[in-house]
């Protein structure tokens, strides 16, 4: 129910402040941006319950801080590309009819991207159990972000505004919720923060590198170099997490 709350609510509160275009514009990108949580929950929640279920919690350490640090790593280049892209990104794929939906994706691939992270670390929790703290967090992330959204948006702040407040306590609300489970778990956190500095550095480069390309490309073959570059890393960061999975 709490995770309905934080991915429905915000329509029917866009619905009521703003007109259904808006809507429509918040649902693509936020739909747009979260698919890859899917494939992650799906590949890795089984096998990581199964693997705490028999060995323990505290003998998983290594294993999910090289899969934390493979996924920062592989959607860091992406970040960057799609704040890039922003919404000539989304015109050029999908039309101009969307105009604006980039805009809000390039705020949104943020928070996307550490739930792509973090949905498949609850089943550690599950195997130990510690449901209370995944139930905790989703409290805070569900009722948080959507009570900011209502909130701007109630008090005549731009849907821009509403979503960048948004973004940031779901932002807060995963990264905490990583470093809970380290903490629960005994992991040393170093290497977490090591991590993140990291995969900032990377989707900082990448934007930084686009935008000089801008300079001497066209805008087409930007898009081209980025896609590319981003696809390339993922393809073999994705190599190094099946070896680990097998």
């Amino acid at each position: 129910m709490l995770s309905l709350l934080r991915e429905r609510a915000p329509i029917f509160i866009i619905g009521a402040f703003g007109p259904p275009a808006l809507v429509g514009l918040y649902s693509q990108a936020w739909r747009l941006t979260h698919f890859p949580s899917g494939l992650t929950s799906a590949a890795l929640r089984p096998v990581f319950f199964h693997r705490t279920a028999s060995e323990g919690l505290a003998a998983q350490g290594k294993a999910v801080d090289r899969f934390v640090r493979w996924l920062l790593l592989a959607s860091s280049p992406w970040i960057g590309f799609v704040a890039f892209g922003n919404d000539a990104l989304f015109n050029l794929l999908l039309g101009g009819q969307w105009q604006g939906a980039g805009h809000l994706a390039a705020v949104l691939v943020l928070p996307a991207a550490l739930f792509t992270i973090t949905n498949w670390m609850d089943r550690l929790l599950d195997a130990v159990g510690r449901q209370d703290v995944n139930l905790k967090v989703e409290m805070v992330a569900g009722l948080g972000s959507v009570g900011v959204l209502w909130v701007v948006l109630a008090a005549g702040g731009s849907l821009t505004l509403a979503v960048v407040l948004q973004s940031g306590t779901l932002v807060l609300s995963y990264v905490g919720f990583i470093w809970i489970c380290y903490g629960i778990a005994g992991w040393p956190r170093w290497g977490l923060v090591v991590s993140l500095c990291g995969a900032c550095a990377i989707g900082g480069s990448m934007y930084v590198c686009l935008v000089i390309l801008r300079l001497a490309l066209s805008q087409a073959s930007v898009f081209l170099v980025g896609a590319a570059s981003a696809a390339l890393s993922t393809i073999a960061i994705l190599a190094m997490v099946r070896k680990e999975l097998q």
